[in-house]
């Protein structure tokens, strides 16, 4: 992904973005949602209503290149053609990044991330804690509240458009080296263990907190919540990011039935459903569990699932990413290989 920032001064980055999803977020939900997303006020079976939108607070996965299943292609499919669906043909709260000389801005999370000077330090996580403890006591930016993030964090600043998992306006600093988390692994070994991601590859997993092996983004605002499920009889909605799901899965499917699939599923009176970008998956994933990493009593038989995501690798056009729910990883296969599919929607919906 493209950046820019100019020392001392402000530099917008993906100016194209900030409208894309225009009145989604500041929708105001009428107070008989809160009835509707307990299944409690759900009408005709589980339908969805239909005069009350989904507000999105899930930052885009900002991929806009599509695959034929061999090559990538420009432009992407329409809708009504094969292989329509996929992650480029949406964008969806798309974020831009607002940057000075040291803090650059998310505008769809509102977090404040500090933008890593260039250190090869390799810390383990209490000196990563330590090293975002001190922009506190220096009050950067006249805040006092900045912190490790949690992963869920990390995720949303993850960009499966680009070459490397973060915006460079952040950190240009992407080699193979981890980036720490504030979020450890409920307690199943004798090791401490917590969540990172791998920019390089775009990889997530867990590594030894004692070990000073990762670099330190730091961040400030309001925590992102853990996931909070609230289900219905065929859907279940995740009130923190107001992205709806297919609570019965698809059991198996190859990746181009998969897209066609979701375009055509007609459920709980919607038929604006699709399948979710790798970036929407990882949305699932709840630190506070572990094998699987989400609930597996809403999302029935997903205790070692692999889900479809309609996003394509990043390095080649025969691999489709797909989400691992006994880990909480990520990985890519081939598109004739068949995966579980869950279907996903967000309210107004258009394709790009």
């Amino acid at each position: 992904m493209a950046g820019s920032s100019s020392a001392g001064g402000w530099a917008m980055v993906l100016p194209w973005a900030a409208a894309v999803w225009a009145g989604g977020c500041a929708q105001i939900i009428d107070a008989d949602w809160d009835e509707y997303t307990r299944g409690a006020g759900a009408f005709g079976g589980g339908e969805l209503p239909p005069s009350l939108p989904v507000p999105v607070t899930w930052p885009d996965s900002m991929t806009q290149r599509c695959t034929d299943g061999t090559t990538f292609i420009d432009p992407c499919p329409d809708a009504g053609d094969r292989l329509f669906g996929q992650d480029g043909n949406y964008l969806i709260n798309v974020p831009s990044y607002t940057a000075s000389s040291d803090v650059t801005i998310d505008s769809v999370t509102g977090l404040r991330w500090t933008r890593l000077a260039e250190d090869t330090t390799e810390h383990d996580q209490y000196d990563a804690r330590r090293y975002c403890n001190t922009f506190t006591d220096m009050k950067l930016w006249g805040r006092t509240d900045w912190r490790l993030p949690t992963i869920r964090e990390l995720i949303s600043i993850m960009d499966f458009g680009s070459t490397s998992a973060f915006p460079d306006v952040i950190t240009p600093y992407q080699e193979v080296l981890y980036y720490h988390s504030a979020s450890e692994v409920p307690e199943q070994t004798d090791e401490s263990l917590a969540w990172g991601v791998w920019p390089g590859d775009f990889g997530l997993g867990t590594y030894d907190t004692a070990i000073a092996g990762g670099r330190v983004l730091c961040v400030s605002g309001s925590r992102l919540a853990h996931p909070e499920m609230a289900p219905a009889d065929d859907w279940v909605l995740d009130r923190t990011t107001g992205l709806v799901w297919q609570r019965q899965a698809v059991p198996s499917l190859p990746w181009s039935e998969a897209l066609s699939h979701c375009e055509e599923l007609d459920l709980a009176g919607h038929r604006d459903w699709r399948l979710p970008s790798v970036k929407e998956l990882l949305s699932l994933l709840d630190d506070r569990r572990v094998f699987p990493v989400i609930d597996q009593e809403l999302f029935l038989d997903e205790t070692d699932t692999e889900l479809w995501s309609s996003t394509p690798a990043q390095y080649s056009a025969e691999g489709m990413l797909y989400f691992r729910t006994i880990i909480g990883d990520i990985h890519s296969s081939d598109t004739l290989v068949s995966k579980v599919v869950r279907c996903v929607r967000s309210g107004d919906t258009s394709p790009r």
